[in-house]
């Protein structure tokens, strides 16, 4: 990804009124843990505002560093642009559980009262709204929600649904919340078929026994479709077997097949291999930064302003970015399950809220 973002720069040589732009890169792993910490991220921001070199910051890619660093380099008034973290409060509030949750809402994240962090990814909440228009297109009716209730992981995506659904076209039959330490799932496949869905959003976690709760949801006599996502799914949801075969799984990163002639033939010339998608996103996020600060007065300010003004059809398409900080449109991508991984099936853009 760093590659990704000198190879940007070298390519457009980018300039702010008469000044050159150089990129710094930091690592925000802590010494020694090699993850990263808030107290790191608490420094590397703090560090970053009292640099006067720095207008502008692409990163970081997790959400403890993320959420970290937005307030200090807010209070610095810098813009920051992030390639791949979809932590949906971040940006806008999204519904929960209740009880304290630091990614649900914007929050603190902003003591100026002044938008400073914009992604170019989708936010994972986004999935539900298009989960709900991947089964409108499949004329799915009557959906069974199928939740381990985390409140701060799966109850925003049942939530967010459930409003998505609220058109008349879809009906949330049902939402099952099962029990973690349940000897079999076989139960969650019979109220699906006796609430006669065609559908079952499955919002059941690898971390918390997602491919038991999918082998028991076809156990149970449920042939309908089932669509989950992979921000809570890994590979493991394979060893469901016969089960997981033909369920749908959604996620805020396309792969290379969903995206443009333009990234592939950039991650062709850059050979990033097996990161190659992820390069896509930071090329991305910089092409973002460098237009906003092309237009800018190259203050500080001036290329936060900027930020939310940028409409560019580039490496990920045709993309704006809003007044919270999202990008416009949000595009989310739907993989099959098939033998031993799961393939791209396509690309839903949901309709705004």
């Amino acid at each position: 990804m760093t590659r990704a973002v000198q190879s940007v720069l070298a390519e457009r040589s980018p300039k702010a009124g008469d000044r050159l732009i150089r990129v710094l890169t930091v690592d925000t792993a802590a010494p020694g843990a090699g993850q990263e910490n808030e107290e790191h991220c608490d420094r590397i921001g703090r560090d970053l505002a009292d640099d006067n070199r720095v207008v502008a910051v692409i990163g970081p890619l997790a959400p403890i560093c993320t959420r970290t660093l937005i307030p200090s380099l807010n209070q610095a008034d810098v813009a920051i642009v992030s390639p791949i973290d979809d932590t949906p409060g971040l940006t806008h509030v999204v519904p929960s559980a209740g009880g304290e949750c630091a990614g649900c809402s914007p929050g603190a994240f902003y003591p100026t009262g002044v938008r400073n962090f914009a992604r170019v990814i989708a936010s994972v909440d986004s999935e539900a709204s298009a989960v709900a228009e991947l089964l409108r297109s499949r004329n799915a009716t009557r959906v069974v929600i199928v939740e381990d209730g985390d409140p701060f992981a799966t109850t925003w995506l049942a939530n967010t649904f459930e409003a998505a659904a609220d058109d008349g076209s879809i009906e949330l039959v049902e939402r099952v919340r099962y029990d973690l330490n349940a000897k079999s799932y076989a139960s969650v496949g019979r109220r699906s078929v006796r609430a006669n869905a065609d559908a079952v959003y499955l919002l059941a976690p690898t971390y918390n026994r997602g491919a038991e709760v999918l082998q028991g949801l076809r156990s149970g006599g449920f042939q309908g479709t089932v669509v989950g996502s992979l921000s809570i799914t890994d590979e493991s949801i394979l060893k469901a077997g016969g089960a997981a075969r033909g369920a749908m799984f959604a996620s805020t990163e396309l792969p290379l097949a969903g995206l443009n002639a333009s990234a592939r033939a950039f991650v062709e010339a850059g050979s990033f291999g097996e990161y190659a998608v992820d390069a896509v996103y930071a090329a991305e996020a910089a092409h973002v930064l460098l237009d906003a600060i092309s237009r800018s007065d190259g203050t500080r300010p001036g290329v936060r302003e900027r930020l939310f003004q940028v409409s560019r059809n580039g490496l990920l398409g045709q993309l704006e970015i809003d007044a919270n900080g999202d990008v416009v449109p949000q595009r989310i991508a739907f993989f099959e399950a098939k033998g031993a991984g799961f393939s791209y099936v396509e690309t839903v853009t949901p309709p705004p809220p």
